[in-house]
């Protein structure tokens, strides 16, 4: 694997994922996610909703305009990464989402990856748009981006899990193990998605981000 892939791959660097649960630790307060099997159910709408049908799509488009080499490039770029945080519908993914694609486009600027000012300035605004970025200046391929985000999703979600459910770490890597195997089917089932079809989300899971913005006790900033 190129060794630009492992940062996309990392919940940890550059992007600092291992900060958001992404709503579970709402759930987990709603007593909505208890045990193992729960996250499971949790995890499996996740990655059927919100990869599938909303993450995925959004960034094979945004990987085959990020390079912003032409005027309608980047203004299809600009587009799509306003597309991507409209579709953060709560307050938390929104600032997830910014954050952490400021935090990748820093990397990208620190290393002179990219000498295009408004690809970087796009790619500052979103996570998704940053990492379309960073897969096309370091030639990896569609299907590498496109694995190591749902790779590193999955992951987030089962650390996420190991804090609050509580989980332990050797039932949490059977999951990603368990996982990891339906990847595949979700990455090319993303690709038949149309673009005015992107944006099924889950509606449960905006809820509980919203109540997770007020929760009293918290680990994570989403």
């Amino acid at each position: 694997m190129n060794p630009a892939a492992f940062s996309l791959v990392s919940p940890n660097l550059p992007i600092g994922g291992y900060s958001y649960s992404q709503a579970l630790e709402a759930a987990v307060e709603c007593a909505l996610v208890k045990n193992a099997e729960d996250f499971k159910k949790w995890l499996y709408q996740c990655l059927r909703h919100n990869l599938e049908k909303t993450d995925l799509p959004l960034l094979t488009r945004l990987y085959e305009c990020a390079l912003c080499n032409s005027q309608a490039d980047t203004k299809r770029f600009k587009k799509l990464t306003a597309l991507t945080l409209a579709l953060r519908n709560t307050k938390e993914f929104s600032e997830e989402e910014r954050s952490k694609g400021k935090a990748l486009a820093r990397l990208i600027k620190s290393l002179n990856l990219c000498q295009n000012i408004d690809a970087l300035d796009i790619a500052s605004g979103s996570f998704l748009s940053a990492a379309a970025l960073y897969a096309r200046i370091n030639s990896l391929s569609l299907n590498t981006l496109l694995s190591c985000y749902s790779y590193q999703y999955l992951e987030s979600q089962c650390i996420a899990a190991i804090k609050l459910i509580p989980l332990g770490q050797s039932e949490a890597w059977k999951i990603i193990h368990e996982f990891s195997s339906a990847l595949e089917g979700i990455i090319s089932k993303s690709l038949l998605v149309k673009e005015d079809e992107i944006g099924a989300g889950l509606l449960h899971q905006t809820i509980l981000s919203v109540n997770h913005e007020s929760q009293y006790s918290r680990l994570f900033r989403s």
